[in-house]
């Protein structure tokens, strides 16, 4: 099959691209936290100047999720399976998950539960995050979707795309007040599916050339798109305000398979990969704080610790004046940065451990079955 993104010349240096991508996510993640942990935006008086600059952060942040999970397709699709890749991941949420409970329950933090206990011992299976056990779903599944796409034409991949996205895009923004085709808006495993099949056409089929040539028209309609759902929110919430005499529906495009976020998310995506990095320092940088991505996830979004930490996060921010602004960047900042330098020294520790040669045979066994 053929491979559109990935040529010899270039992938190393679309890798730091992907990574950076990776980084930029992460933020964004801690963002959209922000803004719902940290400070509820709901609580917050409309068309104030904190409504104003909250929303608008927060309908940027929409992408995030999405295209954690594209970037997670675009290598998944070209790639055999491994049990190797599936232990090191269960030892990194299990680590942070004990970790962070034990810590919280000495601390005081949290009381010792048995059901604490059970979560913490089973991150992925108790949901304790929600989107660790969708990811690692998706990751058994991949699998069965490498075999699927293999076995179509680029036709038929698109195709499968359309009418995904007019199942799950279209039909739940469109009839909003029915649940059928919008279970989870966007935070289900069918949404991870749809999310998985768009991030593999990329890959396979979208040429380096063409992607570059277009990067002012990408990087435009990018910029555009992500400002639509912070658009739509007033818009709707000023005609409603004025129909109505109270806001209604206003955050109607605020999900992830939103009509507004999807564009966006796949033109984000885009764009960083029009992106080209060639001073070695900044690859240094990129390649050390994409490493603990994921671990920023786990670290600060641990539900026994999530609160606590937002606590202290926004304890002393100016909501009502620009220095809001300033705070609430070098919070994010803070967050992504202590985090990732936490998790440089688990990966130290835990250096031996991914060298382990681990499940070769139920590999071959696997990848022989979906011809992979």
């Amino acid at each position: 099959m053929k491979t559109a993104v990935n040529n010899n010349s270039s992938s190393h240096q679309r890798m730091y691209n992907i990574e950076l991508m990776r980084i930029i996510s992460m933020l964004l993640v801690i963002t959209t936290h922000f803004w719902g942990h940290g400070i509820e935006l709901t609580s917050i008086p409309v068309f104030t100047f904190p409504y104003y600059f909250g929303w608008l952060m927060k309908g940027i942040s929409y992408v995030s999720i999405n295209t954690y999970v594209l970037i997670s397709s675009f290598f998944l699709c070209q790639s055999r399976f491994k049990i190797k890749k599936l232990f090191s991941l269960w030892l990194e949420i299990e680590f942070y998950s004990i970790l962070i409970y034990g810590v919280t329950c000495i601390a005081g933090i949290i009381s010792i539960s048995f059901k604490g206990i059970m979560m913490a011992l089973f991150p992925i299976c108790s949901s304790e995050y929600w989107f660790v056990t969708i990811y690692v779903g998706l990751f058994l599944l991949s699998p069965i979707l490498n075999f699927v796409i293999k076995s179509m034409n680029q036709k038929q991949h698109l195709a499968t795309i359309v009418i995904m996205c007019i199942l799950f895009v279209l039909i739940p923004n469109v009839f909003f007040f029915s649940k059928w085709l919008n279970f989870g808006s966007g935070y289900g495993i069918v949404w991870f599916v749809v999310l998985y099949f768009i991030g593999s056409y990329i890959r396979l089929y979208l040429e380096e050339k063409c992607i570059k040539k277009k990067k002012n028209l990408i990087g435009l309609l990018a910029f555009i798109f992500l400002l639509l759902p912070f658009i739509s929110r007033i818009v709707i919430a000023f005609a409603t305000k004025l129909i109505l005499g109270r806001v209604v529906g206003a955050g109607l495009f605020f999900s992830n398979n939103s009509i507004l976020v999807v564009p966006a998310t796949v033109l984000f995506f885009l764009f960083f990969l029009t992106i080209e990095i060639k001073s070695e320092r900044i690859k240094r940088i990129i390649s050390f704080l994409s490493a603990g991505s994921f671990a920023v996830y786990l670290l600060h979004d641990n539900p026994n610790i999530s609160g606590y930490i937002w606590g202290l996060m926004v304890s002393n921010i100016h909501l009502n004046d620009a220095r809001l602004i300033i705070e609430f960047g070098l919070v994010v900042i803070f967050i992504y940065l202590v985090c990732a330098f936490f998790d440089y020294f688990r990966r130290l520790s835990f250096k031996k451990v991914h060298n382990i040669h681990l499940g070769t045979d139920i590999d071959k066994k696997i990848n022989d079955l979906f011809q992979l």
